[in-house]
């Protein structure tokens, strides 16, 4: 499909509100859940979801691909081990980087144990990176424990066990 003017998507763009403000919105598949039961039976069984599917390709300018859909009717979203390690290494949680890449913290943790990784390893050697590159800079260890949210004899632990004090 060619690219959509900015008419054309004004257009649709109101068509498909008042879909959702007439049919949608008193439908009682609507009900948000996190299973993803409503999705599934207005992409497949709905005549009005079969509708906003269209309208909505019309927008975007490109066709639903079915095979972009998981059997339950959730979009299938790709991570990569290269994406979590460097969250996990830029202090994300586990909770924090399943909310940015878009997917339940249950498939980070299935991901990390596909992967044979250990979440809180890298976690914990990315901490001790961190402390050691204080220190080694002059800083304290009250000064780095302020500085990275830690308790004070968390970094004296970790200090110590590289014997750097």
């Amino acid at each position: 499909m060619p690219k959509v003017d900015l008419d054309t998507r004004l257009e649709v763009l109101h068509e498909i509100s008042e879909i959702f403000e007439n049919k949608c919105n008193l439908c009682p598949y609507n009900a948000q859940n996190s299973r993803g039961e409503e999705y599934y039976y207005c992409r497949y069984e709905c005549s009005v979801g079969q509708d906003l599917i269209k309208l909505g390709e019309r927008y975007n300018g490109f066709k639903f691909n079915r095979k972009d859909v998981k059997s339950k009717g959730r979009p299938t979203v790709q991570i990569t081990k290269d994406q979590c390690i460097e969250l996990c290494k830029q202090g994300f949680s586990q909770k924090e980087m399943a909310k940015k890449l878009g997917v339940g913290i249950t498939t980070i943790r299935n991901k990390f144990h596909q992967w044979g990784i250990s979440f809180h390893q890298i976690a914990i050697e990315s901490e001790l990176n961190k402390i050691i590159e204080l220190f080694k800079k002059g800083y304290t260890q009250s000064e780095i424990a302020n500085q990275l949210d830690l308790g004070l004899s968390r970094v004296h632990r970790r200090l110590k066990s590289e014997k750097l004090i």
